[in-house]
């Protein structure tokens, strides 16, 4: 009987775990795949949900009070406390006891699912520590807890080899976590895409602008719709189209849509004319990816991830996160260029299937597996 393989996530990871499961199905198919989502693991146990609160409480203190009236917020640090850390840890070792394992594979890393003996692989898109590299951010919002981050080196430590969506994470696991070189490798990742190639002909003279992220202010909705102000002097016809989140706007022309299904977002990209997120935080961001899928010219911030495929004046524009006049000049000037926003779209979509296929992630991935199972 073959060996097995240990999946370990936490949630969908903004559907990145299905792909990634499905690429490691593909290359290791004679190995059963054993998928468990170590949160729920954990908090199935009444008794460790219930010790979490006063850990909880006692590693963020004052935050937990700023932070009760944002749900989201909270459950995202709640389940991030040095006694969950080691409850994952627990639990995966109870769990994977009596089984014949050839190694253990998670995504993410806020726990450690490594088990001592057995080849253990992360695939992660943050370092906490990579927070320092973005400009203006409270860093208080988004490091955790002393005890939790004297903890999190483990994750990359106890790794063989640590995947990585971008060269920025890269960066930060050989520089701030003093990783080897030859165990922090870029694998990019793929599009969340429910289709593989664009069919019908895209038209650039709707004067469509679309921004899709959750987090209105994280993703700088703010100042997009400071700078879409502008952009009406200009255009007044312009249409800004909202996707996943439900601000209260007070601007013309604006579309709020909330979240929507994956296929229904691939409505708004052919449709838009330009995709623009001046993000103030990003690990990644695969919206960028999928819109560059769909030939959308892209105007971002020139942080985190962002510069590794969105190239300056060749498929889009990068500009400083606060950068409100230059947001603004950059869409207004696609919007008065069909042609250039055609060439954008064009190179984009070039640079998104060069590199960032689940197909190219996944055959990175297999071949660092191999060869580091071939080391042990």
């Amino acid at each position: 009987m073959s060996k097995k393989i240990l999946f370990l996530k936490i949630g969908t990871l903004s559907n990145i775990n299905r792909n990634v499961l499905a690429q490691l199905k593909l290359h290791f198919p004679d190995n059963e795949i054993l998928e468990i989502d170590v949160l729920e693991l954990v908090l199935s146990k009444k008794k460790y949900k219930i010790a979490n609160y006063f850990h909880f409480i006692l590693e963020y203190g004052l935050d937990f009070l700023l932070l009760r009236k944002n749900r989201w917020a909270f459950w995202d640090w709640f389940r991030v406390t040095s006694y969950m850390f080691k409850k994952y840890k627990l639990e995966v070792q109870k769990y994977a006891q009596n089984s014949d394992i050839l190694f253990t594979f998670q995504t993410g890393s806020t726990f450690d699912g490594s088990i001592i003996n057995i080849p253990h692989f992360v695939y992660t898109d943050s370092t906490v520590l990579a927070n320092y590299f973005y400009p203006g951010i409270s860093i208080r919002s988004v490091l955790k807890s002393k005890a939790w981050m004297k903890l999190e080196p483990d994750v990359y430590k106890n790794a063989a080899r640590n995947f990585v969506f971008s060269s920025n994470q890269q960066k930060s696991l050989i520089e701030q976590y003093n990783i080897p070189a030859n165990k922090a490798v870029c694998v990019y990742a793929g599009m969340n895409k429910a289709t593989s190639k664009i069919t019908e002909e895209k038209s650039y003279l709707t004067k469509k602008i679309l921004f899709a992220g959750y987090n209105w202010e994280r993703k700088g909705g703010p100042l997009l719709l400071k700078a879409f102000r502008k952009v009406l002097d200009v255009h007044p016809d312009a249409e800004l189209i909202i996707v996943g989140c439900k601000p209260i706007v007070d601007v013309k022309n604006c579309k709020i849509l909330n979240r929507v299904s994956l296929t229904e977002l691939e409505h708004y990209y052919h449709e838009a004319t330009v995709f623009c997120m001046p993000t103030r935080i990003e690990p990644f961001g695969i919206v960028f990816i999928d819109a560059m899928n769909f030939k959308c010219p892209v105007v971002a911030s020139n942080i985190g991830a962002i510069p590794d495929f969105v190239i300056n004046n060749h498929n889009g524009y990068t500009l400083a996160p606060d950068d409100i006049n230059g947001f603004a000049d950059a869409l207004i000037k696609l919007l008065h260029n069909p042609e250039l926003c055609k060439e954008f779209g064009e190179n984009g979509y070039k640079i998104a299937h060069q590199n960032y296929t689940w197909e190219n992630t996944g055959k990175l991935i297999k071949q660092n597996i191999k060869a580091s199972l071939k080391e042990n």
